[in-house]
């Protein structure tokens, strides 16, 4: 079937992808699900959704952000099949919930925008570390609303996104570029008012982002300078109550050296855990959290049963 194939294909590309970031990833697979299934079979609709929705979060397994949305569409899937008989108004309803489900996340990307200008004083100097669209869409507010700002960013190896956020933050703001290694001395000699990240997936106790965040982290906390991570609720790791961390995959070796010598182990690790005891706060769409209970009860918006399902399926 056509649309299984080219479902397989953007399963493909979403695997492949390691610099647009996650919400370029969400939506990428939500249009294409939603574009396809205008061709879904009436007579296997369910059993194909359930197959594509799986190849999707499959693609990324470690991002929560595509397991709770393909989770939270296969729940309202369910739904849909109790009310309705024809699958032609499943099909119906399903694309019309992907609809409102893009426009509700674009509006609440805003709401953390929003959230995020509380805290951020007019005057003031900022370090961001890798390059969060969210963050980023949050900066460009700060413009709009004709804030005085300053920002510190590093390269973020090995892809070097934070080079293309820099060139992009340089059109709003005076920007100062650095190599990865030198967080430390923007912490001590620049001293930032606050650091503005963004996040892979966080729990209760621990966030998930870039590889380095951890030390950046550990170096503010030392200097005193708050940490906040901007994230949607949709980036909360679920799987954790289940018994299954979030892996930290191991990425291509080649994005670093081609050097290969005997005794040398080479590791490229994209992301590290950073205890939230280091973060100010997790400002999401709902608002600033910062009690691990508030950060908790994120997980009562999801369809835990079905996400149980898809992360057992992992190893499966």
């Amino acid at each position: 079937m056509a649309y299984l194939n080219f479902i397989k294909k953007v399963a493909f590309e979403l695997k492949s992808e390691n610099l647009k970031g996650a919400n370029y990833i969400l939506m990428k697979a939500l249009s294409s699900l939603r574009d396809s299934l205008h061709n879904f079979r009436d007579d296997s609709l369910i059993q194909d959704v359930e197959t594509c929705c799986n190849l999707i979060f499959q693609a990324q397994p470690t991002m929560a952000l595509l397991a709770n949305s393909m989770a939270l569409l296969l729940d309202k899937m369910k739904h849909f099949q109790k009310e309705y008989a024809e699958p032609q108004i499943i099909k119906s309803h399903l694309i019309h919930y992907i609809d409102e489900f893009i426009e509700s996340y674009r509006t609440n990307l805003t709401k953390i925008a929003k959230n995020a200008s509380t805290i951020i004083p007019d005057r003031a100097s900022i370090l961001t570390y890798s390059f969060s669209s969210t963050v980023f869409q949050t900066i460009k507010l700060q413009k709009k609303l004709e804030k005085d700002l300053e920002f510190f960013i590093t390269e973020s190896r090995p892809n070097n996104e934070g080079i293309l956020g820099a060139q992009e933050l340089s059109n709003l703001y005076p920007t100062t570029l650095f190599v990865d290694a030198g967080m430390g001395y923007i912490l001590k000699e620049y001293s930032p008012d606050l650091i503005l990240i963004g996040a892979d997936s966080f729990t209760p106790e621990e966030l998930i982002h870039k590889i380095g965040t951890l030390a950046l982290a550990i170096a503010a906390h030392e200097f005193d300078i708050p940490l906040y991570s901007l994230t949607h609720s949709l980036k909360f790791y679920n799987g954790a109550q289940f018994g299954i961390p979030i892996p930290i995959e191991d990425k291509p070796v080649s994005e670093i050296t081609d050097l290969s010598k005997e005794n040398l182990q080479i590791k490229n690790y994209y992301f590290d855990r950073t205890p939230m005891k280091y973060i100010k706060g997790i400002i999401t769409e709902d608002g600033i959290l910062t009690a691990s209970t508030d950060i908790s009860r994120i997980s009562q918006k999801f369809p835990l049963s079905i996400l149980e399902k898809l992360y057992r399926s992992i190893n499966g």
